[in-house]
């Protein structure tokens, strides 16, 4: 499968990833747009280090260390990968995950990468998913309350978090 890496950007201070433009400053950071890579860029020198947190729930980081990046989890439940957030770094080497569900609009790190590749569905609050810096991801499914699937539970902080048990 061909995924284009050169027209996404990942910032190298927040590790946000921007899809389809190269902003002057990052709108998330303010860095400036030197600090800047392709994500075909970030994918050669960064990799995503799967660590287990239990037995069912993997954390996944990018190393070396990408910018102020958050953490995302996996969480293997009834023979089905969820992911929570998402890497900013794109490694085809980890699991494949049926589905992204995301806490928050900031951390859709290359989530549009791995949705193309692993043919993952992608899940986000629908108040996130109207935001400006969402441009350019796609989302298969938006939630606007608390949800139990596959006995994994969200629950609906407010307009702008979801929090996941």
């Amino acid at each position: 499968m061909t995924i284009n890496l050169k027209e996404q950007y990942v910032c190298t201070v927040c590790s946000y990833n921007m899809v389809g433009y190269l902003p002057e400053r990052c709108p998330f950071c303010n860095a400036p747009k030197d600090k800047f890579i392709t994500a075909e860029k970030c994918s050669r020198g960064y990799d995503v280090q799967e660590t287990p947190v239990t037995d069912s729930v993997t954390r996944l980081s990018s190393v070396p260390k990408l910018g102020i990046e958050h953490a995302s989890y996996q969480i293997n439940k009834d023979n089905k990968i969820h992911q929570i957030d998402c890497p900013s770094s794109f490694d085809t080497s980890i699991k494949p995950m049926d589905e992204i569900i995301f806490t928050h609009f900031h951390f859709l790190g290359a989530s549009n990468l791995y949705r193309k590749y692993f043919s993952s569905k992608v899940s986000i609050h629908q108040s996130d998913s109207d935001f400006k810096l969402c441009r350019g991801f796609s989302f298969d499914n938006t939630f606007q309350t608390s949800f139990i699937k596959n006995g994994i539970e969200a629950v609906h902080i407010d307009l702008l978090c979801c929090q996941v048990f």
